[in-house]
């Protein structure tokens, strides 16, 4: 892969991966209480974008594919546990929790992001 397609996914992804930080501090600010099994996504959730570094940054022939799958995963990651009504217990509906503006905006923003990725990486030249 051509290092500016390289350094563009390397970019988003490290964004990406901030603004996952960010949102999981979040939760602390909002002063609710999680079921454990949210905190293990959580912890998933950065495990696969630091897979996904490692992975574009040691210019492997799989970089364009994880990337796409870890923008989608994101995105639909993001919608499925916040975006959506209570649907189970794997869920954390913003809207019934009466999220503020500020954390609807990060994940908003990583849902934005994750498309952005996967486009990206989509239609990187290899």
């Amino acid at each position: 892969m051509k290092r500016l397609h390289t350094r563009r996914l390397v970019t988003i992804t490290g964004v990406l991966t901030g603004l996952t930080v960010i949102h999981d501090l979040d939760h602390l600010r909002q002063g609710r209480g999680l079921p454990p099994v949210l905190y293990l996504v959580a912890v998933a959730a950065l495990l696969s974008l630091a897979l996904t570094l490692n992975t574009l940054l040691s210019h492997s022939s799989f970089a364009r594919p994880v990337a796409v799958g870890q923008g989608m995963l994101t995105v639909v990651g993001v919608a499925a546990v916040h975006a959506l009504p209570q649907w189970t217990h794997l869920a954390d509906s913003y809207s019934a929790a009466h999220a503020d503006a500020f954390s609807w905006a990060i994940i908003v923003a990583m849902m934005v992001l994750g498309l952005v990725l996967a486009v990206v990486g989509f239609t990187s030249k290899t």
